[in-house]
């Protein structure tokens, strides 16, 4: 058992994950406390939430929702427009995960689903998408007539990067394979066009990463890079694999 914590002001918002516990306060400030082990209780994070409430969206800046820590342990915050947001550990910074960004994405409309085909129906950025497309419901058909939109087949792409690199950040594996497929499928239907031939090879050396050793390359070459791969690694999305994904 535990003591009451005192917090620097009224809790807004408190959920518990895996003997972890986090509290947004009326201050903005967003804690995150390891109360797993007995004895070994500490704080783990202490974050500012200001800048999620007043970005750049035109105020009023909507409600935020809810907070709570993703499986990977990120605090995840979530508004009542569908944004949500994941707080990046190492560039100590939010990340946004899921908007409205891309209305005309051939991929929006299936996000809508409950369930999906591939490993997305149970993925944790599957309902954060779920959540943002039902939040954009109540814009009307003027977000898919804006001016200056990209073409459906260049935002399809673009929106198809950024699921991957939510995926990559939340660690969902399932997902970020799902996506990648999905992206490589993409490309080469653009590259049959003579649109995308640069993109599929980019991505594919990304995948194939040095030369110079096998599969299971050790730490040091992955560590100090070679030529055209400085600093590459060899897993994506918390231990996919990139040679695995590219054979597949």
């Amino acid at each position: 058992a535990m003591p009451p914590l005192v917090t620097p002001g009224r809790a807004a918002f408190v959920s518990a994950s895996g003997g972890r516990l986090v509290a947004v306060t009326g201050e903005c400030s967003l804690i995150v406390w390891d109360l797993g082990v007995p004895g070994q209780e500490t704080q783990v994070m202490r974050e500012s939430v200001a800048s999620l409430l007043s970005g750049p969206r035109a105020p009023p800046a909507p409600p935020m929702v809810g907070v709570r820590l993703a499986k990977c342990g990120s605090p995840i915050a979530q508004f009542a427009d569908g944004h949500a947001y994941v707080f990046h550990p190492k560039l100590k910074s939010w990340a946004r995960v899921a908007d409205q960004s891309f209305p005309r994405s051939e991929f929006t409309t299936r996000l809508r689903l409950p369930a999906a085909a591939g490993g997305l129906g149970q993925g944790e950025l599957h309902a954060l998408q779920v959540a943002a497309a039902r939040a954009a419901v109540g814009m009307g058909p003027s977000a898919l007539l804006s001016g200056g939109a990209p073409a459906p087949r260049r935002e399809t792409g673009r929106h198809l990067e950024c699921l991957l690199a939510a995926a990559d950040m939340l660690g969902s594996q399932a997902e970020y394979r799902a996506w990648l497929r999905a992206y490589s499928r993409h490309l080469a239907a653009e590259g049959a066009e003579g649109h995308a031939h640069a993109p599929l090879r980019e991505m594919c050396m990304w995948l194939l990463g040095p030369l110079s050793g096998g599969a299971d390359a050790g730490d040091e070459e992955a560590a100090s890079g070679v030529s055209g791969h400085p600093g590459w690694v060899d897993t994506v999305a918390g231990g996919l694999k990139k040679r695995a994904l590219l054979e597949e």
